[in-house]
Formats: C-alpha cells, structure tokens, sequence
C-alpha cells in the first residue's frame, strides 16, 4: 500500500514559514507552492548582477517515470510533495537566511545557496531523501530493491528504486555572467552524474583559464 501524502497544511506552513521572506515571488507551482521558472532566473540574475558569490544545486529524482506509470500520477504527485519537504527541511535547518528553493517542474527542484555549504545540504538532501522515500513502496516492492515494469519500447525492465542526483555550479573559481550559462552547466553535470547508480551528487570544481 503506497503511504499517504503528507498533511497539505505542514507542507503549507513550511513552505510559508521559509518564503516569507520573498513574498515578491508569485509564479509557484500548484503542487508544491515553490517559486517557478520566471523566479528562479530572477533570483540567480540578482546574484550575478550583485556580485554575490554563489552555488546552484539542480536536484533532480531518478527514475521518477517509471514509478509514476507503475502506481499513478496521485502516488507521484505524492513523491514530489515528499522531496519538495525533505529539501525545504534541509534547507531551513541547516542554511542561511538568503537561501532560496524553486521548482522547476516536473521532477526537478533548485536550491541557491553559499557556495561553502553547498555540498555539504546536497549529502544531507541525499541522506534524508534516501531514508524517507523507500516509505512510498508497497512493502513487497521495498524489500525486493525494485520495480518491474515496462520501458518506452514495451519491454518489460527492472527499475531502481528512486534516487536523487545533485548538479551543483558555482562562481566560486569560475565567472558566471548569464542565468542561461549557469542552467547549461548544470544540464552538463546531470547528464554526468544521472550515469551512477543511487543517490550522488556533483560540484563544478573547473577554474576559468588564466
């Protein structure tokens, strides 16, 4: 039996309690009430235009498709409430105050924050995510590690349990001058850390050329 979503009004409350501070952010998302596309860009052309050093994590669930066709859309709309909660706890727990999480629809969430703590709330969002999330299984499905269903091609396949891949770019050692820019970076990094199996996470150590 898949677990009941969690309270819509704790969700609300956390979700109230860490925006309340960016109240000008008006384009969220229906399911988990982030900020949408047109916030998120606003808020990293802020920081580039602020001189702000900073670290964007593009947080992405793996395997979210296939869960989805196996128990519906009402049990995968129930997993991105989920992870929506587990990273807004993370965050408000463990972050500063300018920190900032947005929705970028679908199975894809950001999170702006001090590039130093960066890797650090990415292995606590992985740790959380992977302790919490396996709750959404039948318990048969759970202790079998997967779920047999079929591909795009009608195959029948074995697919992982869900995970989580981090994508985290920064201007740390590197200039940043265009939302565009930091959002290629990051589709760069997830197509590289989407070929590990489970949870991981991966930050752009690369310098700008001297």
């Amino acid at each position: 039996q898949i677990s009941k979503p969690y309270d819509p009004l704790v969700v609300r409350q956390r979700i109230g309690s860490l925006l309340k501070r960016t109240k000008h952010y008006v384009h969220t998302n229906p399911l988990t009430g982030l900020p949408g596309n047109p916030d998120i860009e606003y808020v990293i052309r802020r920081k580039i235009q602020n001189l702000e050093k900073f670290a964007v994590a593009y947080i992405d669930i793996d395997y979210f498709k296939s869960y989805n066709d196996a128990y519906g859309w009402l049990a995968g709309d129930n997993v991105l409430r989920r992870t929506s909660e587990i990273i807004l706890d993370v965050i408000e727990r463990n972050c500063e105050v300018d920190s900032f999480i947005g929705h970028l629809g679908g199975d894809d969430f950001i999170a702006v924050v001090l590039p130093e703590r960066a890797e650090e709330l990415a292995q606590a969002i992985i740790t959380k995510f992977d302790r919490r999330i396996p709750e959404v299984y039948p318990p048969s499905d759970r202790k079998r590690g997967y779920i047999i269903q079929r591909d795009r091609q009608g195959n029948l396949y074995c697919f992982p349990l869900l995970s989580i891949s981090i994508a985290i770019c920064t201007n740390r050692h590197q200039e940043l001058v265009h939302p565009g820019q930091v959002a290629q970076i990051g589709l760069e990094l997830k197509e590289h850390i989407k070929t590990k199996l489970g949870s991981n996470y991966i930050i752009d150590r690369r310098k700008a050329p001297s």
